[in-house]
């Protein structure tokens, strides 16, 4: 990643989300999960729709799946309604798919469930989801809900979720 790029990117992200100002103006990295790839669509060297693919293993029930994790999804509020979010994420996702990732998934506050829908994800529904913050094993916040888009498999497995680390 291009320093100068991912200096836009982060002003970007301070733009869409002001309240975590103070993470976004030093990484992209939530919770510490840099992204693997970024999908960015720019105009005129700005920054307008946004989306990072971390590249992570869980466990679902035991069994390993190789998930392409997508946050920071972005786009700048005087550019929302025209269809750029669901542009990077199904770039990132057929992205993903070259990679060979299992599946795509992330999570979202639920009143921005149906934007994902629409693109083809699918809510999982309540189901235990652990992450790892500071050796701690931790449920994942409760306004999260989590979503799945098919890559190598159609239908997520069922059973508890382990991220194998912390949210991303």
């Amino acid at each position: 990643m291009p320093p100068g790029l991912d200096e836009r990117i982060r002003a970007a992200l301070c733009a869409c989300f002001p309240a975590d100002r103070a993470v976004f103006s030093r990484t992209r990295a939530w919770h510490g999960s840099p992204p693997q790839y970024s999908v960015v669509l720019e105009d005129g060297g700005r920054v307008l729709a946004h989306a990072g693919i971390v590249q992570r293993t869980i466990s679902v029930d035991g069994a390993p799946l190789r998930v392409a994790g997508v946050q920071n999804v972005l786009v700048l509020p005087e550019c929302r309604g025209q269809g750029l979010s669901g542009r990077v994420l199904q770039a990132a996702m057929d992205e993903a798919r070259g990679r060979g990732f299992d599946c795509g998934l992330l999570f979202c506050v639920p009143a921005l469930g149906q934007l994902y829908v629409r693109g083809g994800w699918q809510a999982l529904g309540p189901r235990e989801i652990v992450r790892v913050e500071e050796g701690r094993r931790l449920p994942l916040p409760g306004e999260n809900v989590a979503l799945f888009y098919p890559l190598r498999i159609a239908v997520f497995p069922d059973g508890p979720i382990d991220l194998c680390g912390n949210d991303w």
